[in-house]
């Protein structure tokens, strides 16, 4: 959370995991308002700078029903070409607005229909699926990222 761990602390941390060898992976939360955090695709950005093992994942990117499908599909690809490959996604719709107050303002505050969260997560994958597949026609049939 902001304010809870300085962001230089933050990047040792990983490094420090990773040098470790006992961390498979290292997870970011994403939230706008419930828990206010770095953006999760420039965080794992940037931890894909100073990692080369560690597979990088969002554990819940509930802000995807915010994003527009095109602009995630872009901002993940190349989070995955800047990692080598080594992303992990998970989204969900956040938690119901009868949690807390936080949730129920992110969504209020979003305008954000829970039913069309699916419709923008297909549009989302279909649009990768087609940079993926131009990818690699580009670089050569049934080539792919290589996974350090």
């Amino acid at each position: 959370m902001l304010g809870a761990v300085k962001v230089p602390d933050l990047v040792d941390l990983t490094v420090q995991a990773e040098r470790s060898g006992f961390f498979d992976a290292v997870w970011a939360g994403d939230s706008l308002l419930a828990k206010p955090r770095l953006e999760s695709v420039t965080l794992l950005s940037a931890l894909a700078g100073v990692t080369s093992k560690l597979r990088l994942g969002v554990g819940c990117m509930a802000t995807f029903v915010h994003r527009h499908p095109v602009m995630l599909a872009h901002q993940w690809a190349s989070l995955d070409v800047l990692s080598g490959g080594r992303t992990l996604l998970a989204v969900c719709l956040g938690g119901p607005s009868e949690a807390n107050r936080a949730q129920a303002a992110e969504h209020s505050v979003m305008s954000i229909l829970r039913p069309s969260a699916s419709d923008a997560w297909k549009k989302a994958s279909t649009c990768y699926a087609r940079s993926s597949a131009a990818r690699t026609s580009r670089t050569g049939a049934g080539s792919t990222p290589s996974r350090a």
